[in-house]
């Protein structure tokens, strides 16, 4: 019986070495799960904002690659810029109507009377006006 005991206390001591040795294990089994875990999620937010960037650069390059505009009027060897004459609208239009906004214009050229005529419309008004050119 002495030798069932010695036997018995072996394989209690090799089984609790055995546990022992699976806890370490699984505990580092863990700790390196939640490194790669952790250098996952980092690699993923990097990617996301390389993402974001690539997005935001590629709007910025095609906002910029859109040509300017311009309209220019060549009546009896002169030159009228539309953008010019429409502003100059506005403008009369404010010089008379202070506190009035701007809702709408419409401007009608007339080169050969070198005059612009306007039509604002402000809230359910509408005020008409003339400018030279």
């Amino acid at each position: 019986m002495a030798d069932t005991k010695k036997v018995a206390e072996e394989i209690k001591t090799t089984a609790t070495k055995i546990a022992g040795e699976a806890k370490t294990t699984a505990s580092k089994a863990t700790a390196a799960a939640k490194t790669t875990a952790t250098k996952a999620t980092t690699a993923a937010k990097k990617a996301s904002t390389t993402a974001k960037k690539t997005a935001t650069k590629k709007a910025a390059a095609k906002k910029k690659a859109e040509p300017t505009k311009s309209v220019i009027l060549q009546f009896a060897g002169e030159d009228f810029k539309i953008d010019d004459i429409v502003e100059k609208a506005k403008d009369a239009f404010k010089a008379e109507n202070k506190r009035k906004a701007v809702d709408d214009i419409k401007v009608y050229l007339k080169p050969e009377d070198r005059a612009a005529y306007y039509v604002v419309k402000s809230g359910e008004s509408e005020y008409a006006g003339q400018i030279s050119l």
